[in-house]
């Protein structure tokens, strides 16, 4: 585990519902026009359940889901994940969410919460789920932010040593003809509803001064040497490998289904899309960032090793 903004083995968490509405990928939901399940802005929005068909694989077995800027503390509700189709017969599975941060909010806290599940399938349905024991006062879902869901992608190993993390602090200084400084601040990090940027609060103990949480954009400069093939590049550069041969898993090891870099990161954010991003996978601490570069490049080092490097910077 690695504290004190150190970087290890970092992840990349990708909106699948957002990059298909990038695409015009038609399915399920009004997901076209529903701001929620957008990754930005952070702002108080209006949740409804909702049921999205994904192509079938894209989803694979390293999925999650996050809530952002809600207030399920106290409003005593928790998240729930449905699947459907997960064995090809049309029966839904309710997912088993292993919590990354604050994963039963209900008992928890306001501001955001992180979870894991295996997910598959072709269908995903995401339910916020009252808490509220019989005979008391039912629940009133409040404010909830964003919902971002999809796969994650985590690196085999840390970054090489040589990497940068940079902090701009959005503020401007000139010099008048008298001599004197004059600074202008242009941004700062906008609050989540009543919270800084991912910050907690227990309601029953109200964290104050909530303008005081981190106010500068970070940019992280990483490279990775020999990644192998496998984690960088699909077997099949195409949907499906029917060119290669027919079989009973066309789909396997394409850009579809393919969980490496490439196929799981570059190909569905690019430079257009933000994504959230762990620098630890084992730290709780995150940064929702998009590639701040025009292009990337791999270079072959070995036969079967890559190397590539990222330029990572903050956004909202």
């Amino acid at each position: 585990m690695a504290y004190y903004n150190s970087v290890s083995v970092p992840r990349i968490y990708i909106n699948i519902p957002e990059y298909l509405a990038y695409i015009g990928w038609s399915y399920g939901a009004n997901i076209a026009s529903d701001t929620i399940f957008r990754t930005l802005p952070v702002s108080p929005n209006i949740f409804m359940d909702s049921s999205f068909t994904i192509p079938d694989g894209l989803l694979g077995t390293q999925c999650f889901i996050a809530v952002l800027g809600h207030t399920l503390k106290t409003d005593n509700f928790n998240y729930e994940v449905t699947t459907n189709d997960v064995d090809g017969d049309g029966a839904s599975t309710v997912e088993t969410l292993t919590a990354i941060v604050n994963g039963t909010p209900a008992s928890g806290y306001n501001g955001y919460s992180i979870s894991t599940f295996s997910g598959g399938g072709t269908n995903l349905h995401i339910s916020m789920a009252d808490q509220t024991v019989e005979g008391d006062e039912p629940g009133s879902l409040g404010n909830i932010s964003s919902v971002v869901a999809g796969v994650y992608f985590e690196f085999p190993h840390s970054p090489d040593l040589k990497l940068t993390l940079s902090y701009e602090t959005g503020t401007k200084t000139i010099e008048t003809k008298g001599g004197a400084s004059l600074s202008n601040t242009m941004w700062r990090p906008p609050l989540w509803g009543n919270l800084g940027p991912w910050e907690l609060n227990n309601p029953d103990s109200e964290t104050t001064g909530q303008t005081l949480a981190h106010s500068s954009r970070r940019t992280w400069n990483l490279s990775f040497s020999f990644l192998d093939k496998t984690n960088t590049f699909p077997k099949y550069n195409a949907l499906n490998r029917l060119v290669d041969q027919e079989e009973t898993l066309p789909d396997d090891e394409t850009l579809l289904t393919s969980d490496d870099f490439f196929s799981a990161v570059w190909n569905k954010v690019g430079t257009a899309l933000p994504f959230i991003f762990q620098p630890d996978k084992d730290t709780p601490e995150f940064a929702i960032c998009k590639f701040d570069q025009k292009n990337i490049s791999f270079q072959q080092t070995l036969p079967s090793r890559y190397s590539v490097k990222c330029k990572i910077r903050e956004c909202w």
